[in-house]
């Protein structure tokens, strides 16, 4: 099954790290995130000051459609309130990092959709699994600014979970692999009685057999066609007649 990858540890801190935001509240380390963030800020101030050469603007990330931001927040809301709560947040303070993920959820929407044209089982254990690394990797971005147990042991709640999802998914695709097998086995077998016949046969013996039934088909075709065109006569020599008979019926 194909995973899908999306950094919400990054998104996370990062809303974790801004004054203010919902995020930063409940998690009651917002102090701690604005003072190494002012660090960072004081070091990269520091860093551009002394080679002002080497700093270079970033380019800006290209703007997503209405069409991509519908999708990508459709689908967070659908699979994933909470991210979908922390996009909100994140469209307020970071537009860059905002557009980034709604171009990798509106991605992550269609490969999904994709794949629940080609195969609707697939598609819902493929669903199933997005749902929980989204769970896993969010919980693992909230262990990064605190040790409550009580995420440790909901984390490994969600990975035994996706341990199981994936079993029964080897299982099925493993399954689905040997209907296939199975299928090829039995054209696979036709196939070599089909050479074993035409190698067992000599290839004079062959051609002569498949020469007289030719000959007997060309020879049925001809006997149909003279059989035709004497009706055609038969049936031209007869309209004159009827003709005759009409002329004179109609001078009387």
């Amino acid at each position: 099954m194909k995973k899908f990858h999306y950094s919400y540890c990054a998104l996370l801190v990062m809303l974790l790290l801004v004054p203010g935001s919902e995020a930063a509240d409940s998690s009651g380390k917002a102090s701690t995130g604005k003072t190494k963030s002012s660090k960072k800020e004081v070091s990269k101030a520091t860093t551009s000051s002394k080679n002002p050469k080497k700093s270079t603007k970033r380019q800006p990330l290209a703007k997503i459609t209405k069409e991509q931001e519908s999708k990508a927040l459709g689908f967070a809301k659908s699979h994933h309130q909470e991210l979908a709560v922390l996009l909100s947040q994140l469209k307020k303070n970071n537009a860059g990092q905002y557009r980034k993920a709604v171009r990798e959820l509106s991605s992550t929407s269609d490969r999904l959709n994709r794949l629940n044209d080609r195969s609707p089982d697939r598609h819902e254990l493929a669903l199933r699994e997005w749902k929980l690394d989204s769970r896993i990797r969010l919980l693992a971005a909230r262990m990064i600014m605190s040790a409550d147990p009580e995420l440790e042991a909901k984390l490994k709640s969600y990975l035994l979970a996706r341990r199981d999802l994936r079993l029964e998914s080897f299982i099925k695709e493993r399954d689905r692999l040997e209907i296939i097998l199975a299928r090829s086995k039995s054209r696979l077998d036709k196939l070599n009685d089909d050479i074993r016949t035409l190698e067992s046969v000599s290839p004079d013996t062959l051609i002569s057999r498949d020469l007289d039934s030719l000959k007997k088909s060309v020879g049925g075709a001809r006997k149909k066609s003279a059989k035709f065109r004497e009706l055609k006569k038969k049936t031209s020599k007869a309209k004159p007649t009827q003709d005759t008979s009409r002329k004179k019926t109609a001078t009387k």
